[in-house]
Protein backbone atom coordinates (compact mmCIF):
# COMPACT_ATOMS: atom_id res chain seq x y z
CA UNK A 1 0.00 0.00 0.00
CA UNK A 2 1.26 3.46 -0.87
CA UNK A 3 0.22 6.49 1.17
CA UNK A 4 0.73 9.94 -0.28
CA UNK A 5 2.68 11.93 2.26
CA UNK A 6 1.33 15.36 1.32
CA UNK A 7 -2.38 14.47 1.32
CA UNK A 8 -2.84 14.53 5.09
CA UNK A 9 -0.43 16.71 7.12
CA UNK A 10 -2.05 20.07 6.28
CA UNK A 11 -5.52 19.31 7.74
CA UNK A 12 -3.96 17.47 10.68
CA UNK A 13 -1.73 20.43 11.50
CA UNK A 14 -4.71 22.78 11.22
CA UNK A 15 -6.80 20.61 13.54
CA UNK A 16 -3.95 20.29 16.04
CA UNK A 17 -3.34 24.05 15.98
CA UNK A 18 -7.02 24.73 16.62
CA UNK A 19 -6.99 22.19 19.44
CA UNK A 20 -4.02 23.92 21.05
CA UNK A 21 -5.81 27.27 20.79
CA UNK A 22 -8.94 25.84 22.45
CA UNK A 23 -6.93 24.35 25.29
CA UNK A 24 -4.91 27.54 25.79
CA UNK A 25 -8.16 29.53 25.94
CA UNK A 26 -9.50 27.12 28.56
CA UNK A 27 -6.28 27.48 30.55
CA UNK A 28 -6.56 31.28 30.40
CA UNK A 29 -10.17 31.14 31.59
CA UNK A 30 -9.25 28.63 34.29
CA UNK A 31 -6.63 31.04 35.68
CA UNK A 32 -8.49 34.34 35.28
CA UNK A 33 -11.96 33.10 36.23
CA UNK A 34 -11.59 30.85 39.30
CA UNK A 35 -14.66 28.79 40.03
CA UNK A 36 -16.42 29.40 43.32
CA UNK A 37 -19.13 26.77 43.16
CA UNK A 38 -16.91 23.90 42.01
CA UNK A 39 -14.14 22.98 44.39
CA UNK A 40 -12.01 19.86 43.99
CA UNK A 41 -13.54 18.80 40.65
CA UNK A 42 -12.22 21.94 38.94
CA UNK A 43 -8.73 20.40 38.99
CA UNK A 44 -9.93 17.91 36.39
CA UNK A 45 -10.29 20.90 34.04
CA UNK A 46 -6.58 21.60 34.46
CA UNK A 47 -5.80 17.94 33.76
CA UNK A 48 -7.93 18.13 30.61
CA UNK A 49 -5.86 21.10 29.44
CA UNK A 50 -2.56 19.31 30.08
CA UNK A 51 -3.81 16.18 28.35
CA UNK A 52 -5.17 18.15 25.39
CA UNK A 53 -1.94 20.09 24.85
CA UNK A 54 0.20 16.96 25.14
CA UNK A 55 -2.10 14.96 22.85
CA UNK A 56 -2.23 17.65 20.15
CA UNK A 57 1.51 18.30 20.25
CA UNK A 58 2.55 14.66 20.06
CA UNK A 59 -0.06 13.96 17.39
CA UNK A 60 1.15 16.77 15.14
CA UNK A 61 4.78 15.66 15.47
CA UNK A 62 4.04 11.94 15.28
CA UNK A 63 1.32 12.03 12.59
CA UNK A 64 0.20 8.44 13.27
CA UNK A 65 -1.34 6.55 10.37
CA UNK A 66 -3.26 3.30 10.56
CA UNK A 67 -2.48 0.91 7.71
CA UNK A 68 -4.05 -2.52 7.29
CA UNK A 69 -3.04 -4.92 4.53
CA UNK A 70 -2.22 -8.59 3.99
CA UNK A 71 -3.65 -9.68 7.37
CA UNK A 72 -1.70 -7.13 9.44
CA UNK A 73 -2.38 -3.68 10.87
CA UNK A 74 0.12 -1.08 12.02
CA UNK A 75 0.01 2.43 13.42
CA UNK A 76 3.11 4.11 12.08
CA UNK A 77 4.91 7.34 12.92
CA UNK A 78 4.90 9.35 9.68
CA UNK A 79 5.43 12.88 10.97
CA UNK A 80 8.36 15.26 10.93
CA UNK A 81 10.05 13.19 13.64
CA UNK A 82 10.35 9.80 11.97
CA UNK A 83 13.90 8.71 12.74
CA UNK A 84 14.91 6.51 15.64
CA UNK A 85 15.46 6.74 18.57
CA UNK A 86 13.53 10.01 18.96
CA UNK A 87 10.61 8.66 16.97
CA UNK A 88 10.34 5.69 19.36
CA UNK A 89 9.97 8.00 22.36
CA UNK A 90 7.51 10.23 20.50
CA UNK A 91 5.38 7.37 19.20
CA UNK A 92 5.28 5.66 22.58
CA UNK A 93 4.36 8.97 24.25
CA UNK A 94 1.50 9.51 21.83
CA UNK A 95 0.18 5.96 22.28
CA UNK A 96 0.22 6.27 26.08
CA UNK A 97 -1.42 9.71 25.81
CA UNK A 98 -4.10 8.14 23.62
CA UNK A 99 -5.02 5.66 26.35
CA UNK A 100 -4.57 8.26 29.09
CA UNK A 101 -7.19 10.42 27.37
CA UNK A 102 -9.80 7.68 27.79
CA UNK A 103 -8.77 6.92 31.37
CA UNK A 104 -8.84 10.59 32.41
CA UNK A 105 -12.47 10.99 31.36
CA UNK A 106 -13.34 7.84 33.31
CA UNK A 107 -11.59 9.18 36.40
CA UNK A 108 -13.67 12.35 36.24
CA UNK A 109 -16.91 10.42 35.79
CA UNK A 110 -16.18 8.06 38.68
CA UNK A 111 -15.32 11.04 40.88
CA UNK A 112 -18.56 12.81 39.96
CA UNK A 113 -20.58 9.64 40.47
CA UNK A 114 -19.19 9.10 43.97
CA UNK A 115 -19.58 12.75 44.89
CA UNK A 116 -23.14 13.13 43.57
CA UNK A 117 -24.74 9.68 43.85
CA UNK A 118 -22.76 8.13 46.71
CA UNK A 119 -22.03 11.03 49.07
CA UNK A 120 -22.00 8.78 52.16
CA UNK A 121 -19.33 6.52 50.67
CA UNK A 122 -17.44 9.53 49.36
CA UNK A 123 -17.55 11.14 52.79
CA UNK A 124 -16.17 8.04 54.50
CA UNK A 125 -13.04 8.11 52.37
CA UNK A 126 -10.45 10.72 53.21
CA UNK A 127 -8.94 12.81 50.43
CA UNK A 128 -5.58 11.09 50.86
CA UNK A 129 -7.10 7.61 50.78
CA UNK A 130 -9.19 8.42 47.72
CA UNK A 131 -6.15 9.83 45.92
CA UNK A 132 -4.02 6.78 46.76
CA UNK A 133 -6.72 4.41 45.54
CA UNK A 134 -7.07 6.34 42.30
CA UNK A 135 -3.30 6.41 41.72
CA UNK A 136 -3.04 2.67 42.39
CA UNK A 137 -5.88 1.72 40.02
CA UNK A 138 -4.52 3.99 37.28
CA UNK A 139 -1.04 2.55 37.78
CA UNK A 140 -2.41 -0.96 37.21
CA UNK A 141 -4.26 0.15 34.07
CA UNK A 142 -1.24 1.88 32.51
CA UNK A 143 1.06 -1.00 33.45
CA UNK A 144 -1.31 -3.35 31.65
CA UNK A 145 -1.44 -1.08 28.59
CA UNK A 146 2.34 -0.75 28.39
CA UNK A 147 2.73 -4.52 28.78
CA UNK A 148 0.43 -5.14 25.83
CA UNK A 149 2.21 -2.52 23.70
CA UNK A 150 5.61 -4.00 24.45
CA UNK A 151 4.80 -7.71 24.22
CA UNK A 152 2.02 -7.89 21.63
CA UNK A 153 2.39 -4.79 19.42
CA UNK A 154 6.10 -3.98 19.47
CA UNK A 155 7.51 -5.30 16.15
CA UNK A 156 10.58 -7.49 15.89
CA UNK A 157 13.07 -7.43 13.03
CA UNK A 158 11.29 -10.10 11.01
CA UNK A 159 7.94 -8.34 11.28
CA UNK A 160 9.57 -5.05 10.20
CA UNK A 161 10.96 -6.77 7.10
CA UNK A 162 7.55 -8.33 6.44
CA UNK A 163 5.84 -4.92 6.58
CA UNK A 164 8.61 -3.25 4.58
CA UNK A 165 7.83 -5.41 1.56
CA UNK A 166 4.24 -4.16 1.27
CA UNK A 167 3.93 -0.64 2.73
CA UNK A 168 5.22 2.44 0.95
CA UNK A 169 5.02 5.95 2.42
CA UNK A 170 6.96 8.52 0.35
CA UNK A 171 9.60 10.16 2.48
CA UNK A 172 9.38 7.55 5.25
CA UNK A 173 11.68 4.55 5.33
CA UNK A 174 9.67 1.68 6.80
CA UNK A 175 12.80 -0.15 7.93
CA UNK A 176 13.82 2.89 10.00
CA UNK A 177 10.33 4.07 10.96
CA UNK A 178 8.65 3.42 14.30
CA UNK A 179 5.35 1.59 14.39
CA UNK A 180 3.25 -0.74 16.52
CA UNK A 181 1.13 -3.49 15.06
CA UNK A 182 0.40 -7.16 14.63
CA UNK A 183 -0.40 -9.76 12.00
CA UNK A 184 -2.96 -12.52 12.34
CA UNK A 185 -0.72 -14.81 10.26
CA UNK A 186 2.82 -13.81 11.20
CA UNK A 187 4.07 -14.33 14.77
CA UNK A 188 0.56 -14.58 16.24
CA UNK A 189 -0.20 -17.05 19.00
CA UNK A 190 -2.87 -17.46 21.66
CA UNK A 191 -1.06 -15.15 24.09
CA UNK A 192 -0.80 -12.32 21.57
CA UNK A 193 -4.43 -12.66 20.52
CA UNK A 194 -5.49 -12.69 24.17
CA UNK A 195 -3.51 -9.54 24.97
CA UNK A 196 -4.83 -7.65 21.93
CA UNK A 197 -8.39 -8.70 22.71
CA UNK A 198 -7.90 -7.69 26.33
CA UNK A 199 -6.78 -4.14 25.55
CA UNK A 200 -9.77 -3.62 23.23
CA UNK A 201 -12.06 -5.02 25.92
CA UNK A 202 -10.42 -2.71 28.47
CA UNK A 203 -11.15 0.38 26.38
CA UNK A 204 -14.74 -0.69 25.74
CA UNK A 205 -15.23 -1.41 29.45
CA UNK A 206 -13.84 1.99 30.42
CA UNK A 207 -16.22 3.75 28.02
CA UNK A 208 -19.10 1.62 29.31
CA UNK A 209 -18.23 2.80 32.82
CA UNK A 210 -18.48 6.38 31.57
CA UNK A 211 -21.96 5.72 30.20
CA UNK A 212 -23.01 3.96 33.41
CA UNK A 213 -21.86 6.85 35.60
CA UNK A 214 -23.47 9.39 33.27
CA UNK A 215 -26.81 7.55 33.42
CA UNK A 216 -26.69 7.30 37.21
CA UNK A 217 -25.88 11.00 37.53
CA UNK A 218 -28.66 11.79 35.05
CA UNK A 219 -31.21 9.80 37.08
CA UNK A 220 -30.06 11.42 40.32
CA UNK A 221 -30.33 14.94 38.92
CA UNK A 222 -33.81 14.25 37.54
CA UNK A 223 -35.01 13.07 40.95
CA UNK A 224 -33.29 15.98 42.67
CA UNK A 225 -34.86 18.46 40.25
CA UNK A 226 -38.36 17.27 41.21
CA UNK A 227 -37.60 17.91 44.87
CA UNK A 228 -36.01 21.28 44.10
CA UNK A 229 -38.99 22.30 41.98
CA UNK A 230 -41.32 21.56 44.89
CA UNK A 231 -39.23 23.63 47.30
CA UNK A 232 -38.98 26.46 44.78
CA UNK A 233 -42.76 26.41 44.34
CA UNK A 234 -43.21 26.74 48.10
CA UNK A 235 -40.87 29.74 48.13
CA UNK A 236 -42.75 31.39 45.29
CA UNK A 237 -46.06 30.85 47.05
CA UNK A 238 -44.64 32.34 50.25
CA UNK A 239 -43.35 35.39 48.36
CA UNK A 240 -46.72 35.82 46.66
CA UNK A 241 -48.61 35.61 49.95
CA UNK A 242 -46.18 38.05 51.53
CA UNK A 243 -46.83 40.60 48.80
CA UNK A 244 -50.58 40.04 48.82
CA UNK A 245 -50.74 40.69 52.55
CA UNK A 246 -49.57 44.26 51.93
CA UNK A 247 -51.73 45.00 48.88
CA UNK A 248 -54.04 47.10 51.04
CA UNK A 249 -51.31 49.69 51.39
CA UNK A 250 -50.83 52.10 48.52
CA UNK A 251 -47.76 51.34 46.39
CA UNK A 252 -46.90 48.49 48.71
CA UNK A 253 -46.02 50.89 51.59
CA UNK A 254 -46.62 50.04 55.22
CA UNK A 255 -46.45 52.73 57.91
CA UNK A 256 -45.24 51.41 61.23
CA UNK A 257 -45.28 54.46 63.43
CA UNK A 258 -44.09 57.91 62.41
CA UNK A 259 -41.04 57.97 60.22
CA UNK A 260 -40.84 54.21 59.85
CA UNK A 261 -41.85 53.41 56.25
CA UNK A 262 -40.92 50.00 54.94
CA UNK A 263 -40.82 49.77 51.15
CA UNK A 264 -41.62 46.31 50.01
CA UNK A 265 -40.85 45.07 46.57
CA UNK A 266 -42.38 42.01 45.02
CA UNK A 267 -39.79 39.28 45.17
CA UNK A 268 -39.07 37.37 41.98
CA UNK A 269 -37.79 33.91 42.78
CA UNK A 270 -36.00 32.34 39.82
CA UNK A 271 -36.26 28.66 39.16
CA UNK A 272 -32.83 27.61 37.90
CA UNK A 273 -33.36 23.90 38.20
CA UNK A 274 -34.33 23.27 34.58
CA UNK A 275 -31.36 25.18 33.16
CA UNK A 276 -29.00 23.55 35.61
CA UNK A 277 -30.31 20.08 34.84
CA UNK A 278 -30.15 20.51 31.06
CA UNK A 279 -26.63 21.95 31.14
CA UNK A 280 -25.27 19.24 33.40
CA UNK A 281 -26.98 16.41 31.55
CA UNK A 282 -25.84 17.68 28.15
CA UNK A 283 -22.26 18.06 29.36
CA UNK A 284 -22.28 14.52 30.75
CA UNK A 285 -23.69 13.09 27.53
CA UNK A 286 -21.14 14.85 25.32
CA UNK A 287 -18.19 14.05 27.58
CA UNK A 288 -19.18 10.38 27.76
CA UNK A 289 -19.55 10.15 23.98
CA UNK A 290 -16.31 11.89 22.95
CA UNK A 291 -13.82 9.11 23.88
CA UNK A 292 -16.19 6.52 22.42
CA UNK A 293 -16.65 8.34 19.11
CA UNK A 294 -13.19 9.76 18.50
CA UNK A 295 -10.87 7.21 20.13
CA UNK A 296 -12.34 3.82 21.01
CA UNK A 297 -14.56 3.29 17.95
CA UNK A 298 -11.87 4.01 15.30
CA UNK A 299 -9.29 2.08 17.35
CA UNK A 300 -11.59 -0.95 17.57
CA UNK A 301 -12.40 -0.69 13.86
CA UNK A 302 -8.70 -0.52 12.93
CA UNK A 303 -7.86 -3.47 15.17
CA UNK A 304 -10.60 -5.58 13.61
CA UNK A 305 -9.48 -5.01 9.99
CA UNK A 306 -6.98 -7.92 9.82
CA UNK A 307 -9.52 -10.32 11.33
CA UNK A 308 -12.24 -9.48 8.82
CA UNK A 309 -9.83 -9.36 5.87
CA UNK A 310 -10.27 -5.71 4.86
CA UNK A 311 -7.31 -3.73 3.52
CA UNK A 312 -7.17 -0.03 4.28
CA UNK A 313 -7.01 2.54 1.51
CA UNK A 314 -6.12 6.23 1.63
CA UNK A 315 -9.70 7.15 2.58
CA UNK A 316 -9.78 4.80 5.58
CA UNK A 317 -6.29 5.77 6.73
CA UNK A 318 -6.89 9.51 6.45
CA UNK A 319 -10.34 9.31 8.05
CA UNK A 320 -9.05 7.44 11.11
CA UNK A 321 -6.15 9.88 11.48
CA UNK A 322 -8.39 12.94 11.25
CA UNK A 323 -10.89 11.48 13.72
CA UNK A 324 -8.06 10.81 16.17
CA UNK A 325 -6.78 14.36 15.71
CA UNK A 326 -10.17 15.93 16.44
CA UNK A 327 -10.61 14.46 19.93
CA UNK A 328 -8.78 17.09 22.06
CA UNK A 329 -10.84 19.89 20.51
CA UNK A 330 -14.06 18.90 22.20
CA UNK A 331 -13.16 18.71 25.90
CA UNK A 332 -12.34 22.44 26.25
CA UNK A 333 -15.34 23.39 24.11
CA UNK A 334 -17.70 21.26 26.23
CA UNK A 335 -16.29 22.66 29.47
CA UNK A 336 -16.56 26.27 28.30
CA UNK A 337 -20.08 25.76 26.94
CA UNK A 338 -21.57 23.99 29.95
CA UNK A 339 -19.80 25.61 32.92
CA UNK A 340 -21.89 28.68 33.60
CA UNK A 341 -19.08 30.90 34.93
CA UNK A 342 -16.84 30.11 31.95
CA UNK A 343 -19.64 30.58 29.43
CA UNK A 344 -20.62 33.92 30.96
CA UNK A 345 -16.97 34.99 31.07
CA UNK A 346 -16.57 34.34 27.33
CA UNK A 347 -19.84 36.08 26.40
CA UNK A 348 -19.00 39.15 28.47
CA UNK A 349 -15.50 39.45 27.01
CA UNK A 350 -16.90 39.07 23.49
CA UNK A 351 -19.38 41.88 24.27
CA UNK A 352 -22.27 39.48 23.63
CA UNK A 353 -23.65 39.75 27.15
CA UNK A 354 -23.74 42.44 29.79
CA UNK A 355 -22.43 41.61 33.26
CA UNK A 356 -25.36 40.42 35.35
CA UNK A 357 -23.83 41.47 38.63
CA UNK A 358 -26.22 41.62 41.55
CA UNK A 359 -29.72 43.00 41.94
CA UNK A 360 -30.03 45.27 44.96
CA UNK A 361 -33.03 45.09 47.25
CA UNK A 362 -33.55 48.07 49.57
CA UNK A 363 -35.36 48.40 52.86
CA UNK A 364 -35.91 51.68 54.72
CA UNK A 365 -36.34 51.69 58.48
CA UNK A 366 -36.75 55.24 59.63
CA UNK A 367 -34.14 57.35 57.89
CA UNK A 368 -31.74 54.44 57.47
CA UNK A 369 -31.44 52.53 54.22
CA UNK A 370 -30.44 48.90 54.41
CA UNK A 371 -29.41 47.40 51.07
CA UNK A 372 -28.61 43.81 50.33
CA UNK A 373 -27.63 42.04 47.14
CA UNK A 374 -29.34 39.14 45.50
CA UNK A 375 -27.76 37.05 42.77
CA UNK A 376 -29.55 37.36 39.45
CA UNK A 377 -27.85 34.40 37.86
CA UNK A 378 -27.80 31.69 40.48
CA UNK A 379 -26.99 28.57 38.53
CA UNK A 380 -23.46 27.23 38.63
CA UNK A 381 -22.25 23.85 37.55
Amino acid sequence: MSVERDSLPAPVYAISAFSLICNVVLLYIYITCPLKKIKSYKYFFLLYVIQGVLYSTTFALDLPRVIAQDSFVIIICAGVVSQKPLSVVLHLTYCMTFFASVVLVTNSFVYRYLQVCRPSLFGQLSTKKTLLMGVFVNFLIFTNIFTVLYNALWPDENFIKFVNTTVRIPGVGISDATFFGFSVEYGMDVLHITMITEIVFLLVSICSLNVYCANKIKAFLKNASKSNNFLMLQRQMFAQLLVQSFNQYRQSTLEIGPGLPIYLRQISVPCPTATYKNDVLNSHIFQACCPLLFLVTPFTFATSLPFIGIDSNNLITNTITIVFAMYPIFNPIIIIMFVNEYRTFILINLKLKKPAGHATESMFIGSHKIAYKRRVSSVHI
